[in-house]
């Protein structure tokens, strides 16, 4: 069977995948299907120690500095009851771990599929976190036959070899998964296989992709803050127990294939070949002509197709002769091409090659995919279409095309490249796919998704849609709050649309933004506190967003917002906003990070209180009793702060904290937890229920946005769909 790994990270590649958002339009609706979904058991998740924190060595990812601000507005900041930044901070300690709570997933639903492979009449659709197994016997009438259990990463790539499925799985690294038969999917290994805390020599998971030949499974893996990618080699004689052979360090820009005995690297310069046995040796390195900026491959039959994207002369096609592994032989000139620029997935079959790819930002996007005839030496472009979604993932088999986008999956028969015809398209059988952000209201929970808002009910274990999608004309949601009958999305820069819900199955639109409206830059800076809303205000530039003002919106009459006060807390960015009974707490960015505390016993009139200049960098907050936490976004710190509020005039530093992983998110549940959704480690809960002994007590291996109703969590994890988790122990 030939095996294909083709992945390139080059820092064009990343930035066009990264930029893509949520779908611009509906898929076309020549042949859609519908499926009821499948009983899952529930799988228990334990609890794992965390990594140790290291310090990186190397950065990869450049974090821009804030831009200079006059001294006269870093002067106006309020001064009273300030900490002195001057003072060294508190020496970091490691946060404990004690593993004292589990999580049970209840249910998951929905998903983005992000992978596509076929086998024989067989299509496996990575959608989210589960596998699902489709009869595309007829490529105009695909049925869904089975699905896995949800596995604890989103899939990035899947390669079928005799029954077994080769998932790769982001942080839970290499899953096999047993699917000679498609109606009895069953987890042999669930991962990651190749990584403990204890192997300094082992890339910490990440999975991107994996090929299969013969017996091994070559992986790629991305690699985190401060490593490199890199291929590992595994064999999979016994498919329950994997034996890693070798890890192989990558660059960031390589494109990397495997076929037969070869590892083929390809960047926007060469083509490098590689004994897949030993790939520190080098069998030969092939110049290639065109100087782009990103060259994409496939392989056939020891030819080798290189797309080049970019540079100073246009898009144009390379092939190779790779017979001979010590001289591998061009195959005719460089064939230029008006190939798509963002070209970033080539599959091919004996008589075409297709590339194809997305770009995009803020929520819209553009894919093309582009159909060459392979004629000898002179490939010719043929046809170009628009899938009319974000396009993901690409597979081919005869003459049937395998598109998942946004949306699901689309068929095309390519039997005519001149004229590709989309034969059949599906969507997931939950009814939506990706879950952006989510409102608990009672027994419901209103999701916000690519799709519109989807309405559930929750007061049993597995969910219920109640009702129809409401679809969303705006783009940029920052996510959904609930108060009463009423609800309130607002949107970036954009002001808020407000809705009633007091028939859950039909809500209604009560107005929109109206023009000159600019609340809100992220949804870290919204809290709807009953009928009041506090969210920061901006000028209507991006550059000048959220610029040290929170705004206090009167939502009584939610058909009506009124904007009662604007608290001047001065800096350059109000990063983060929590509250907690009478005090609502606002993190400014400056010169120095600052938290301002505000009386809110009138919401409507919030009266400043005490002021603390933070020791260190810091962007999130959240609460817990008498203690505010604050810790920071980003791969390059890893401080937690607790701060004693005791006193709201007379905030203190009480203890700072080394964590071992960075934060994307705090939130505040019950009992003293605070949920820490991390960058790329799921998610960690931290026991703060007794200040004088703050642990970590259990971690969940998804990231996303998270509410909690008793024992449960609810977890919106973007393209991972919707999870419902039960809380077990303490």
């Amino acid at each position: 069977m030939l095996g294909r790994l083709s992945v390139s990270v080059s820092l064009f590649a990343l930035l066009l995948l990264v930029a893509c958002g949520s779908p611009t339009a509906e898929p076309q609706a020549e042949s859609q299907v519908e499926f009821e979904p499948t009983a899952t058991r529930a799988p228990t998740l334990e609890p794992t120690s965390p990594p140790t924190a290291e310090v990186a060595t190397q950065t990869q990812v450049a974090t821009a500095a804030p831009t200079e601000t006059p001294a006269a507005e870093a002067a106006s900041q309020t001064e009273a009851a300030t900490a002195d930044p001057s003072e060294p901070a508190p020496a970091a300690n490691q946060l404990p771990f004690a593993e004292e709570i589990g999580f049970t997933i209840v249910d998951q639903l929905g998903g983005v599929p992000r992978a596509v492979a076929v086998d024989s009449e067989y299509v496996y659709v990575g959608f989210g976190p589960r596998v699902l197994v489709m009869d595309a016997s007829d490529a105009t009438n695909p049925q869904l036959l089975g699905q896995s259990e949800p596995l604890p990463g989103l899939i990035r790539g899947i390669e079928v070899s005799e029954g077994i499925a080769y998932v790769a799985a982001e942080w839970a690294g290499l899953i096999m998964i047993d699917v000679s038969d498609p109606s009895n999917v069953q987890i042999l290994n669930d991962g990651p296989n190749y990584w403990s805390p204890d192997e300094e020599t082992v890339r910490k998971p990440w999975a991107r992709s994996v090929t299969v030949i013969d017996d091994s499974a070559y992986l790629y893996n991305m690699g985190r803050t401060g490593e490199w990618p890199s291929l590992l080699r595994f064999d999979i004689t016994d498919p329950v127990q994997p034996r890693l052979l070798y890890t192989h360090d990558l660059q960031m820009n390589d494109n990397v294939l495997v076929d037969g005995d070869l590892v083929i690297i390809i960047d926007n310069r060469r083509i490098q070949l590689r004994d897949a046995a030993d790939p520190d040796k080098i069998l030969s390195e092939t110049p290639l002509t065109g100087g782009s900026y990103s060259s994409q491959a496939a392989v056939r039959d020891n030819i080798v197709y290189v797309v080049e994207i970019g540079g100073p002369n246009s898009e144009g096609i390379e092939q190779f002769d790779l017979s001979n592994p010590a001289e591998p032989l061009r195959l005719g000139d460089r064939v230029e091409l008006e190939l798509s620029f963002f070209s970033n997935h080539v599959v091919t079959n004996d008589e075409i090659l297709i590339s194809a790819g997305t770009s995009g930002e803020f929520g819209h996007c553009g894919s093309s995919i582009d159909f060459v005839r392979l004629e000898g030496d002179r490939p010719q472009l043929v046809n170009k279409i628009d899938p009319k979604d974000c396009l993901i993932d690409l597979a081919i088999q005869d003459d049937n095309l395998f598109v998942t986008v946004h949306g699901g999956l689309q068929i095309f028969d390519v039997s005519n490249p001149a004229e590709p015809a989309l034969v059949s398209q599906f969507t997931h059988p939950d009814g939506f796919l990706n879950a952006q952000s989510l409102a608990l209201h009672d027994d419901l929970a209103f999701l916000l998704t690519g799709e519109g808002i989807v309405t559930l009910d929750v007061s049993q274990p597995v969910p219920a849609l109640v009702g129809d999608k409401l679809v969303l004309e705006d783009e940029g949601y920052l996510g959904l709050y609930t108060s009463h009958d009423s609800m309130v999305a607002p949107v970036w820069m954009g002001g808020l649309y407000t809705l009633d819900i007091s028939d859950p199955a039909d809500p209604q639109f009560l107005r929109a933004p109206e023009e000159g409206e600019h609340y809100g830059d992220s949804d870290f800076v919204t809290i709807l506190h009953d009928n009041v809303m506090y969210t920061t205000i901006s000028d209507g530039n991006q550059d000048g967003a959220a610029a040290g003002v929170v705004g206090v919106i009167d939502l009584k009459d939610p058909a009506k917002p009124i904007l009662t006060a604007a608290l001047e807390i001065g800096g350059w960015q109000v990063l983060g906003l929590t509250l907690s009974g009478d005090t609502l707490y606002a993190l400014s960015l400056g010169e120095t990070n600052r938290i301002h505390l505000f009386d809110i016993s009138d919401p409507l009139e919030p009266q400043p209180s005490g002021v603390l200049a933070l020791p260190e960098a810091a962007s999130r907050l959240a609460v817990a009793g008498d203690m505010l936490f604050a810790s920071c976004d980003g791969y390059s710190c890893q401080n937690l702060h607790s701060i004693d509020v005791t006193d709201p005039d007379s905030p203190v530093v009480n203890d700072s904290w080394l964590l071992p992983f960075s934060v994307h998110e705090m939130i505040t549940g019950e009992d003293g937890m605070i949920f820490l959704v991390t960058n790329d480690d799921g998610t960690w809960v931290l026991d703060a229920s007794e200040p004088d002994r703050l642990h970590l007590s259990g971690r969940l291996p998804m990231a996303g946005r998270l509410d909690t109703s008793g024992d449960m969590i609810f977890a919106a994890a973007g393209d991972a769909g919707l999870y419902v988790v039960q809380v077990e122990g303490k």
